[in-house]
C-alpha cells in the first residue's frame, strides 16, 4: 500500500471538478466513469448512492429533476493511501 503523490491528488481534484461540469453542462452520461465500482456518493438532500447500480440511480434523479444548475466546490479533503480514498468537498449549486 502506497501514499498519494502530489499528482493523485491533483488528478482527484481534477476529477471533483469534471464531475461538476458534467452536471452543469449537462453530461450526465458520463458521469459514472468517474466512480470506482464500489464508490458512494453522498448527495445531501438528494441522498446516498452506493455502488455502479447507485451512480446509475443518481443518474436517472439528475436527469428526471431537469433544472440547469452551476456548481462551485471548495473545502475538498482528500483521505487515504494508494489502495483506498475518502474525499470529501462542499459543493454549493445555484
Amino acid at each position: 500500500m502506497g501514499t498519494l503523490t502530489a499528482e493523485d491528488r491533483l488528478d482527484i481534484i481534477e476529477t471533483i471538478a469534471i464531475y461538476s461540469r458534467c452536471i452543469d453542462e449537462p453530461r450526465f452520461d458520463d458521469l459514472p466513469g468517474l466512480f470506482a465500482p464500489d464508490g458512494t456518493i453522498d448527495c445531501g438532500p438528494l441522498g446516498q448512492f452506493e455502488g455502479a447500480e447507485g451512480v446509475a440511480q443518481f443518474v436517472a434523479t439528475l436527469k428526471s429533476i431537469g433544472q440547469m444548475m452551476r456548481h462551485y466546490t471548495t473545502n475538498i479533503t482528500i483521505r487515504g493511501d494508494g489502495e483506498r480514498r475518502a474525499i470529501g468537498s462542499r459543493c454549493v449549486s445555484g
